[in-house]
């Protein structure tokens, strides 16, 4: 309190301690109030990203109080709403390296589609084109769990079926900005036939 840590502090028993209490989470709830809160309010010993390790080792490994997704809706409600220490994209990585390295309680489809709801629906804070590039990014280059032919059917069930941000031929130059420049993962015969799939059975915007 005395080192700016009073919303931290209120945060945590009013949000978060006090409601667990009533709600059979006695144990979590003593344990964070003796082993961060009232010594972190003495000594301003732990950083952010230590807290939120703390959490993530007691709550989930030890405790085994809470879901998963609602543990990552506290994450996400503390840590974006009310402290506003983590920008945005650092807070998605942090994201990543726990629900995805160690956890490994999310399929990688549910675990975009968290990403999608999160980041695309209440933040706002990436137009269109970086948070796919976020995607291409952490779905191709380092995950390599989707094959590039499905990996393309999930950008074009978001992009044009629910964003419908992008006019039909925007969306074809990224494709081929993506798929023939960058991954070289098509030959030109492929990709085509590709292209004839998508914008002539699905799309229907092309006169024959």
């Amino acid at each position: 309190m005395k080192q700016n840590c009073y919303v931290l502090s209120v945060s945590l028993c009013f949000c978060f301690i006090l409601p667990g209490m009533k709600q059979n989470c006695y144990v979590l709830s003593v344990s964070l109030c003796f082993c961060f809160i009232l010594p972190g309010m003495k000594q301003n010993c732990l950083c952010f990203e230590c807290f939120l390790m703390f959490l993530l080792h007691f709550a989930w490994n030890e405790a085994k109080l809470l879901c998963f997704e609602c543990f990552l809706m506290f994450l996400l409600h503390f840590a974006w709403n009310e402290a506003k220490l983590l920008c945005f994209e650092c807070f998605l990585m942090f994201l990543l390296h726990f629900a995805w390295n160690e956890a490994k309680l999310l399929c990688f489809e549910c675990f975009l589609m968290f990403l999608l709801h999160f980041a695309w629906n209440e933040a706002k804070l990436l137009c269109f084109e970086c948070f796919l590039m976020f995607l291409l990014h952490f779905a191709w280059n380092e995950a390599k769990l989707l094959c590039f032919e499905c990996f393309l059917m999930f950008l074009l069930h978001f992009a044009w079926n629910e964003a419908k941000l992008l006019c039909f031929e925007c969306f074809l130059m990224f494709l081929l900005h993506f798929a023939w420049n960058e991954a070289k993962l098509l030959c030109f015969e492929c990709f085509l036939m590709f292209l004839l799939h998508f914008a002539w059975n699905e799309a229907k915007l092309l006169m024959f």
